[in-house]
């Protein structure tokens, strides 16, 4: 995101101080500079960037699944127990014939590896020494078994393919996709609120300093009544009537001035500012560009405009999200059958190094290879009704995109018809305005001649009031009506020079 330009700060000092002591700043803001430093302000988009953060995080350790494990164990055995008939008849022993003293240690260690297939491959060596009471009879203090052992154990159907091996995986892609987009749609979100705040606080000030002016235009309309009464020219009830038309038009700028200083203090509190920290706000109606005659024709097709939109986006990674996991649920309703081999080459001596040697020359090779196989007796309804429930999901995942697709093409074709006919409604009360200030100069040229009279120049002012009040809230409610447009052809951060990169759609 672009960073807004710094708020001019005023500083002053008073005769007796030697160093200058800054005051507050003031705030002086455009749409645009409103617009980024809301955004680089906002405890709503540090809450978004913080789940679309967490979302990577997970999506990067289920990255890890085909991570290679190193594993490796040691175990160390006292066994006594009673000979078998082949023990027996090896040997027979001077004493305790019929019981066996072994002591045994056992490591093991080796690599473990998944394969996009879903197979796991286990390599690993194996070292087993020990010693009993038969050995020692034979003058024999250890015996080691080395082995080097290659395992594979392939599911031919549950748990086969890549499609489930890599389902957590890309259900968590996915998501970090998603939040992506939803923090793409939080930046919309607060911009669109803010800038709309932004113009209706920038309105009401306009609307209060109208009143205003109208107020001080009361003022010098008594202050004239009262000349032309000395001179004799004027009745004094005419005074009376200014007087009261004053006190309303009093009472109209105290109200209105109270509006516009709420809306600017929720500017400010939108901004996470403390409003003592702050001298004032002045907000200024740069306008971004105007938006392209081609924009309102419909020249932006629907396509690009659901590029854009981050909720069209959100539901079409939810509708993936939930295949992917459809197929997981469908390849859980198979049976279990696995394939499995293992092959190792062996080697008995009286050392480490001499069955080492043999492992070596594999000498005496091993190896089986055979197939498991399980399968719930009642059908397995858990995984039955757990793939009905998914492909219900989807279901509604896709109505749900259907929805969101409908309502922006709709909302697109209204929101370029009220543009076009709020731009018309400014048109006409910006003439009706000019022809009220001249009918209003038309009056007072008369009164100041003594040729009007009272009531009629004040209803030429109120007249001119409400037009130009018309005329003020047409602009706003167009400035809004825009605002709509660019959020739902979600160009809105662009227009106000925000570099947000659109996130992506689909897994790498």
């Amino acid at each position: 995101m672009s960073t807004p330009s710094q708020p001019p700060v005023t500083v002053s000092a008073s005769p007796a101080d030697t160093v200058a002591a800054p005051q507050a700043p003031k705030l002086i803001l455009n749409p645009t500079t409103f617009a980024q430093l809301l955004l680089l302000r906002s405890l709503e988009i540090e809450y978004s960037r913080y789940s679309k953060d967490v979302a990577q995080q997970m999506a990067q350790a289920e990255s890890a699944l085909y991570e290679t494990v190193l594993y490796g164990n040691y175990r160390k055995t006292d066994t006594q127990r009673q000979r078998t008939t082949e023990e027996k008849a090896i040997t027979m022993l001077s004493t305790n014939d019929y019981v066996l003293y072994e002591n045994a240690r056992n490591a093991e260690m080796g690599i473990k590896q998944l394969l996009p297939s879903g197979a796991e491959v286990t390599i690993g060596g194996r070292v087993v020494d020990r010693s009993n009471n038969i050995m020692a009879k034979y003058n024999t203090n250890v015996e080691v078994t080395s082995a080097l052992v290659v395992t594979l154990k392939q599911p031919l159907l549950k748990g086969a393919g890549v499609t489930v091996t890599e389902a957590d995986k890309r259900v968590a892609e996915y998501e970090s996709m998603i939040q992506a987009w939803l923090y793409r749609q939080q930046l919309l979100k607060v911009m669109g609120d803010g800038l709309s705040l932004f113009w209706q606080a920038h309105m009401a000030q306009q609307v209060a300093q109208l009143r205003l002016e109208m107020l001080r235009s009361a003022d010098a309309m008594i202050a004239d009544a009262r000349q032309r009464i000395l001179a004799g020219k004027l009745s004094p009830r005419s005074v009376q009537e200014l007087e009261r038309f004053r006190l309303t038009r009093q009472g109209d700028w105290v109200r209105y001035q109270q509006n516009a200083n709420e809306l600017q203090s929720r500017v400010i509190n939108v901004l996470n500012f403390r409003r003592a920290d702050l001298s004032g706000l002045e907000l200024q109606p740069t306008r971004v560009d105007a938006l392209p005659l081609s924009m309102l024709e419909g020249g932006t097709s629907l396509n690009d405009a659901l590029d854009n939109w981050a909720p069209f986006q959100v539901s079409r990674l939810r509708v993936a999200q939930g295949r992917t996991r459809l197929a997981y649920a469908a390849n859980q309703r198979l049976p279990v059958l696995d394939f499995q081999y293992s092959y190792s080459s062996n080697g008995l001596a009286e050392t480490f190094r001499g069955s080492a040697s043999l492992v070596k020359q594999n000498t005496y090779p091993d190896w089986w290879v055979g197939f498991n196989f399980e399968m719930g007796l009642s059908g397995g309804e858990k995984t039955r009704s757990q793939l009905q429930a998914q492909h219900l999901r989807v279901i509604q995942s896709e109505t749900e995109l259907a929805a969101v697709r409908l309502s922006l093409e709709n909302d697109l074709i209204s929101k370029r018809e009220e543009v076009l006919s709020i731009r018309k409604e400014v048109e006409i009360y910006q003439a009706d305005v000019k022809l009220k200030t001249a009918l209003r100069h038309s009056e007072w040229t008369r009164f100041q001649a003594g040729l009007g009279l009272v009531n009629t120049l004040l209803q030429a002012e109120q007249d001119l009031l409400e037009a130009r009040v018309r005329m003020l809230d047409a602009m706003g409610r167009l400035e809004t009506t825009q605002l709509a447009l660019w959020l739902a052809n979600g160009t809105l951060l662009e227009a106000h020079n925000v570099q947000a990169h659109l996130p992506q759609t689909t897994l790498q």
